[in-house]
């Protein structure tokens, strides 16, 4: 993790990048989770929560971003971008059928990275020239 937060963009390096979704740890301590790939060396982590209200997500990502800090991995919220702000997250990730990418742009401090899931080489090229830092590619499950 870069040591000043502004310059994270300039000297980004992910070896490995977790998702951690709430709806696939079957009842485990999702904090305990996170504290697992952290030691486990990850660099980054998404916590993901399709099924969560938005307060009890925003409630979760509360308790899961110190974490995060304390162990220096990057954190990035997904689908929410009000959750990133309000957090000062790292991250936000994005999805098709979220916030365009351009438009998030438009409200995100300039340190914040921004991920866009991308299941076609035009959804890709689309991300990279509406300004994402980094595209997921393909599905996940």
């Amino acid at each position: 993790m870069c040591a000043d937060s502004d310059a994270a963009k300039s000297c980004l390096s992910l070896e490995l990048y977790v998702i951690l979704d709430a709806s696939l740890l079957e009842g485990a301590d999702i904090r305990q989770a996170l504290e697992n790939v952290a030691q486990g060396g990850a660099d980054a982590v998404q916590f993901r929560a399709k099924r969560l209200s938005k307060r009890r997500y925003y409630e979760t990502a509360t308790s899961l971003f110190p974490i995060a800090r304390r162990n220096g991995v990057f954190f990035f919220v997904n689908d929410h971008l009000d959750v990133a702000l309000a957090l000062s997250s790292d991250g936000i990730h994005l999805g098709q059928n979220d916030l365009p990418c351009g438009s998030a742009k438009k409200i995100m401090p300039p340190q914040m990275l921004l991920g866009i899931s991308t299941h076609c080489p035009e959804e890709a090229a689309k991300a990279a020239e509406d300004g994402a830092d980094y595209v997921a590619i393909g599905s996940v499950f």
